[in-house]
């Protein structure tokens, strides 16, 4: 007799066989509903979501009308605004997971609301369910900028969706957030160092770093950056700087700290950092004298250091009036004229109304100077 073989399973002599036949059909029609899903699915250049302080959500993304027709028509809760959509906080974790889930891949993810940690953690939550492929256990991300991470489980959200992403991220811009202990900063600098592709670090906390130094330090070693920007961080010398200057294809640098100062960018360190530079950021207290001729020529050394294609960015704090602000405005045109370099200008502790009138008054006095609106 012979056996039947039309379902997965069949009897012969009294033993229970399985059917290879169903099976490679069964294998077959996986495969098939995989590739399915693969081909449907698509990547998002940017995914940014913003938020006020009572809990408004908008999220935008250059894929938006897609995402509303494909990802979200069995997903309530959020009103389409034409070129995004916004949504309360209760729908918010659910409308992110069902996002995140269904695309191949994310450019830029940005980060900036009143609940970063139930944001990030929404979208962890997604790859702590374990996948029968190992293609899903990571985020496909390449670039991260998280802005208000200042509670304690913000930046503990943070950690774990950095070690989420360390395989494909470049890219971590970090803004007014705060670390609240050294434990803490232990663990965001160790995500910071598993990042073995990160080319770009900005991190510029809200209030004075008393613990990243060290770690920081150690986590910088030997990355491949292309762009370093850090304020706020206790303690950083000329000797920890010239440490985490070492990448060869370090082309941006903005450090601002109590123990920087346009000196130390004069000292025989810096020489092989400024050559390779194509953006410096200095930062020139109130205090700094127009008339000291020793502090001009440190300026016009670092300028002569640079490329000439370099850009020499300055946030100089400003006191006085208008009649002061234009002097400040005029000693960077002149020096920037005299050294052939080109100087971006940032005013800090003035009104705009001042720097109007500051600029106003230059204008009247200089037939060459015009002013450019950005």
């Amino acid at each position: 007799m012979t056996p039947r073989k039309n379902g997965p399973y069949y009897v012969k002599a009294g033993f229970l066989f399985t059917n290879p036949d169903v099976e490679c059909e069964e294998e077959t029609t996986e495969l098939l509903v995989r590739k399915k899903e693969q081909e449907t699915k698509f990547g998002l250049d940017f995914l940014i979501i913003r938020s006020d302080s009572r809990g408004n959500y908008e999220l935008q993304s250059d894929r938006i009308q897609l995402i509303i027709s494909q990802l979200l028509h069995d997903c309530p809760g959020y009103k389409d605004l034409g070129d995004a959509i916004s949504f309360g906080h209760s729908n918010a974790q659910q409308i992110v997971r069902t996002i995140v889930s269904q695309v191949t891949g994310i450019t830029h993810l940005w980060v900036d609301t009143a609940h970063n940690a139930s944001i990030l953690q929404a979208i962890i939550d997604i790859f702590s369910i374990p996948f029968p492929t190992k293609s899903k256990q990571r985020l496909n991300l390449e670039q991260l900028t998280a802005v208000g991470c200042v509670k304690h489980n913000d930046i503990d959200a943070l950690c774990s969706f950095l070690l989420l992403c360390r395989r494909t991220l470049s890219s971590v811009r970090l803004r007014h957030c705060r670390l609240h202990s050294n434990e803490q900063s232990v663990r965001f600098w160790t995500a910071i160092g598993q990042c073995s592709r990160i080319a770009q670090l900005q991190y510029e906390p809200c209030r004075q770093d008393q613990w990243s130094l060290p770690h920081l330090v150690l986590a910088l070693d030997k990355k491949p950056l292309r762009s370093i920007i850090l304020t706020g961080i206790q303690g950083l010398d000329s000797n920890n700087l010239w440490k985490i200057c070492k990448s060869p294809d370090l082309t941006e640098l903005a450090v601002v700290g109590d123990c920087i100062s346009p000196e130390t960018y004069t000292k025989p360190d810096a020489i092989p950092v400024l050559n390779k530079l194509r953006n410096l950021l200095v930062q020139i207290e109130e205090s700094y004298c127009l008339e000291d001729s020793v502090s001009r020529d440190v300026l016009v050394k670092i300028l002569n250091q640079l490329d000439e294609s370099s850009v020499f960015e300055v946030i100089h704090m400003v006191r006085g009036g208008s009649y002061e602000t234009s002097r400040i405005i005029a000693y960077w045109a002149q020096l920037a004229n005299d050294c052939s370099r080109h100087i971006q200008l940032k005013l800090e502790g003035c009104a705009q109304e001042c720097q109007d009138s500051a600029v106003g008054r230059l204008l009247r006095r200089s037939s060459t100077a015009t002013k450019v609106r950005t």
